[in-house]
């Protein structure tokens, strides 16, 4: 089976470093195991990978990466189609306006992967676009032979805010990768990253986007229970700069923001922590976190904001404790409790690693989105 992969990676603040960037070269990886697959990418995100890349080459400004992206990709997709056509169009992406007609011209399944609602970004800044998006992604939806959707929240989204049936929709979260996330000896890791083996260390990554909920966290790390605990704060992002402030006028000396952290070096982060940090604001909006997943599949205990999207997470998995999310004082509480409790969360962590290896790699995500879309 050949297989054309379209992901929403062309915009400025999509680049290389995002979880959502990895997830497209882990899915496609594992599909080409069994099959041809092509990535269509623009050409400023290039990176060495051994998935066959269509580099597009787009225009990098505002409104022109879209227009430009969606309109180059008509003539590069259909010279990889002479070599080959596809049966399978997968489209991570929500407001193209070409890839449901070049499907439906090539006769292949039009699969679309909705990964988030971007109608909420619209609809809290009040953009003017916003009708205009939700207009598209209806349009791209509606003509979708099957939509993978992270989260079941999404999968009734989909149906309330577009009108999309349902019946269509599969359900696949997020997973990891078991050969780069896996169990590590926490004294190993600290001795490599010169720590000390008696300090207390919790570990965020992911892009420093508002809806992370790091301000909400920082408030917190002033409570007293909590000054002896050293914060890392893996990744970069519109709001580094923000919250490098803040957390100066707050006087926190045990946080640290270590910028962007080379993919295959986060582990060693992960590792060298007593638990791992998802304090989502309360408008982060369904979700299937790759961090989370990571966070589990190295063993590590979680402290999380319990936002709908999660509450799965929370009935399967004994090792993540949550908070009420935007308050910082239930978060203050929640780490205070790992830290106290952080011997038994560990014990805990390595069993929820084991259940989250058999059922969440990238390998039987793959397989499973390949079971129910692509036939």
């Amino acid at each position: 089976m050949r297989i054309f992969m379209i992901p929403y990676l062309y915009e400025r603040r999509l680049r290389a470093g995002m979880g959502g960037f990895q997830k497209v070269f882990e899915l496609a990886s594992q599909f080409q195991r069994k099959h041809r697959v092509t990535l269509f990418l623009p050409a400023y995100s290039r990176r060495s990978t051994d998935v066959d890349c269509a580099w597009i080459p787009t225009l990098d400004l505002p409104l022109l990466r879209l227009v430009s992206f969606n309109c180059l990709l008509i003539p590069w997709l259909l010279a990889r189609a002479l070599a080959g056509r596809p049966q399978v169009i997968y489209l991570r992406i929500f407001n193209s306006f070409t890839a449901p007609l070049l499907a439906r011209l090539l006769g292949a399944t039009f699969v679309i992967e909705f990964n988030g609602n971007p109608l909420q970004y619209y609809e809290a800044k009040k953009v003017w676009r916003g009708q205009w998006v939700r207009r598209l992604i209806a349009w791209n939806l509606q003509r979708a032979d099957r939509i993978v959707a992270l989260t079941q929240g999404l999968q009734s989204e989909i149906n309330s805010d577009f009108g999309v049936d349902t019946s269509k929709v599969y359900v696949a979260p997020s997973g990891s990768n078991p050969l780069v996330f896996f169990p590590r000896r926490r004294s190993e890791c600290r001795q490599e990253l010169s720590v000390t083996q008696d300090a207390i260390v919790a570990v965020f990554t992911g892009t420093f986007f508002a809806y992370q909920g790091i301000d909400v966290l920082l408030e917190a790390l002033t409570d007293p229970r909590l000054k002896n605990l050293q914060t890392w704060l893996l990744g970069e992002g519109i709001m580094r700069a923000e919250w490098e402030a803040q957390a100066a006028s707050l006087g926190l000396k045990q946080v640290w923001f270590t910028g962007q952290v080379n993919y295959a070096r986060v582990p060693l982060f992960m590792g060298a922590a007593d638990f791992c940090l998802a304090p989502f604001a309360p408008n982060r909006g369904e979700v299937s976190p790759l961090k989370v997943m990571d966070y589990l599949f190295c063993g590590r205990p979680i402290v999380i904001a319990k936002i709908p999207a999660v509450e799965n997470l929370l009935e399967e998995f004994s090792s993540i404790l949550s908070f009420t999310p935007g308050d910082p004082r239930s978060l203050a509480d929640t780490m205070s409790t790992m830290i106290q409790g952080r011997s038994d969360f560990a014990r805990q962590a390595q069993a929820d690693c084991e259940l989250a290896r058999r059922h969440y790699s990238w390998e039987k995500i793959a397989h499973r989105v390949e079971e129910n879309c692509f036939r």
